[in-house]
């Protein structure tokens, strides 16, 4: 499987680098609380900040990026600035005991960057973009969510999805 992780913007160290409106040339910033099992966008940013930040919950079948936050490439690190422009997988890492869904990965559309708390995958040794749809079709089925159940508490590791086998 060879993954490549990578955490693509970190919300605390770039905040300065944030904007509050669209505008040319700048790349809406995905945060965890968009990301769903095969589904990016699955709420949209209402108002507010921080805990007080009020989302709205789209319906199934209905999925748009609308952000908190935009970032103008210039100011993004280079490997997120190289990211942002490749198709990739973003999961959601936190996580907790009572949420109906542990492992949370959707397909991340170039066009966007991530926040810290949607770690990104490549596979760098398949230039398709097969390996990448099988990963997440495995990673959000209903075993391999069970199995994270018992071996996470609050964080989707690097170290602890690495140590899960995946086939061959």
């Amino acid at each position: 499987w060879h993954p490549e992780f990578s955490r693509e913007v970190d919300m605390t160290r770039e905040k300065p680098a944030f904007e509050r409106r669209p505008g040319d040339g700048l790349l809406p910033v995905v945060e965890g609380r968009m990301v769903q099992p095969h589904r990016i966008g699955a709420k949209s940013y209402v108002s507010g900040e921080g805990r007080r930040a009020r989302w709205n919950n789209l319906p199934a079948g209905e999925s748009r990026v609308s952000p908190q936050f935009w970032m103008h490439p210039s100011r993004m690190p280079a490997e997120a600035r190289m990211r942002a422009c490749r198709t990739r997988a973003g999961f959601c890492d936190i996580v907790g005991q009572t949420n109906e869904r542990t492992m949370m990965a959707a397909l991340i559309p170039q066009g966007v960057v991530c926040g810290n708390k949607v770690p990104t995958v490549l596979f760098p040794n398949d230039p398709s973009a097969e390996r990448l749809l099988l990963w997440l079709g495995i990673v959000n089925s209903l075993p391999f969510d069970w199995l994270m159940r018992r071996v996470v508490t609050t964080t989707v590791n690097y170290f602890v999805l690495l140590s899960l086998r995946l086939p061959d």
